[in-house]
Order: C-alpha cells, then structure tokens, then sequence
C-alpha cells in the first residue's frame, strides 16, 4: 500500500467493474464513535470533580467505565431499551464507588445525553452523502447489538441518506460474513461486484468485502495501523470525506476493465 500527501493510497491490483452502489459502515467511519465516547467520559468526569469528589478519581472512574464498556458490546441482558440502559447503569454502578451510588443516575443520564449529542455527522460528512447519492445506491452495513446500533443510526440521522440499512443485530451474521452484504445487495438490487466496501475495520469491513467478492474495498485508516499481509484493501484513506477524490480512480478502472 502506497500513501501519497493527501492521505490516500491505493494497492497495485484494483478489480473492479462498473460501480453502482457505495456501502459505508457506521461506528469510526461515518460517525467518530471513538472520540465521542472519550470526549464523553472526560465530560462525566469533570462533572462528578465539581460534585466533590478528587479529580484522578473522576478520571480513574470514568476511565474504568469505558474500558468495561467497550469490552462488552454484546452482553447477556434483554435486547430492548430497557435491557440496554440496565446494562450501562450496571457498568456505572461496577465503577463508581458505593458511597458514590447516589450519583449513578445523575451520570448515567449525564452520559447518554452528551454521548448521543457527539454521535452525530459532521456537516463534511453529511456533503458528502449528499453529494454521493446523486450518483449511487447508498447503503448501511453495520456490526452490533440491534438497540445500540439504531440508537446512534436514528440519533444521528443517517437512516435519510441510505437505500438500505443493515444491522446485525437484527441478523444471525456479521461482518466479516459475505452473507450480510448478500443481504445488502439483494436489496439494492445489485451485484457485489457493483459496490464499494467503505470501512474502518481491516478484519471486519475490509475482510468482509473481500468475502463478498465487492467491487473494491476502500479502508478508513485514520490511526494508520498496518493491514495485515493477507487482508490487503484496494485503497487506503485517512478520513472518509476523502472517498470522492479517489472515485474517479475506481470508476477508471472500472471502464478501463469492461473496454
């Protein structure tokens, strides 16, 4: 993979056919899941200093809440609403010292509240969507339990841009699974070699493309890790409002290959 200044590179083999259809993923790929959820944490944290209590403790709390709570996306609990606040204020209550336990509401509201308010598209974000479904069937691929995942699909707003929109949750398969892009195209009515796999996830995103056999696979790298020797994207881009300037590439060699 080679990386050029403007943050995207492309492999040396590119298979695509004519592209139709762009499917995104969601979490640290349209919406910056991670720096919400830490962005958020700091907020709680500052919050429960002004209650009285000691900042590195604030922080160690807040700290140990994130960590638990990314380590348990999918936990053993009712998948409703109710199901999925009972687990968080479980999380909250396994973290926050007993003699904190009068302020577990408080902070749990507190959280929810400004974690949904930063799960949001960026106007640049938005541009781009636009932009793009003047020319493509747009869809939604997304991993995770089915109430978490429209929780932030509905909070944000980016149902409105999507032909389709596709949740694991609500499935038997995940990605990297081909089977949930089959889906996907089956609803759009296209090929998978019509589509471009847009994603975050090297294992899952980008591997699951691969797996459905998509037209070119396209990896949001923002932390620029290395993809592994056998899960090699098509292209490489630090942010996902960088997808337009690499289109014209893929639909190049799309033409070029179908002359």
């Amino acid at each position: 993979m080679v990386m050029d200044g403007s943050g995207i590179g492309s492999s040396e083999k590119t298979c695509v056919r004519s592209i139709t259809t762009i499917l995104f993923d969601l979490d640290n790929t349209l919406i910056f899941t991670r720096e919400a959820d830490s962005a958020t944490c700091a907020t709680v944290a500052s919050w429960l200093t002004n209650q009285g209590l000691p900042k590195e403790e604030s922080r160690q709390i807040t700290t140990g809440f994130l960590q638990k709570f990314r380590e348990a996306p999918a936990p053993n609990y009712p998948t409703d609403v109710a199901g999925l606040d009972k687990w968080r204020l479980d999380i909250w209550a396994s973290v926050l010292p007993e003699i904190y336990h009068q302020y577990i509401g408080d902070v749990y509201s507190l959280w929810k509240l400004e974690r949904l308010n930063r799960l949001s598209l960026t106007p640049s974000v938005i541009s781009m969507l636009e932009e793009l479904a003047s020319d493509f069937n747009l869809g939604l691929i997304t991993n995770g339990p089915s109430v978490a995942q429209w929780e932030k699909i509905n909070e944000s707003g980016c149902h409105k841009f999507f032909d389709t929109v596709i949740v694991s949750g609500d499935l038997d398969v995940e990605k990297p699974n081909k089977c949930i892009y089959e889906l996907a195209c089956s609803e759009l009515k296209v090929n998978p070699s019509e589509c471009i796999m847009v994603g975050d996830k090297i294992e899952t995103d980008i591997k699951g493309g691969m797996n459905a056999g998509v037209g070119a696979t396209v990896w949001v790298n923002a932390r620029n890790k290395s993809a592994p020797d056998d899960i090699q994207p098509d292209f490489t881009i630090v942010n996902v409002t960088k997808l337009p300037d690499i289109l014209p590439t893929i639909t190049a060699a799309s033409q070029n290959e179908e002359s």
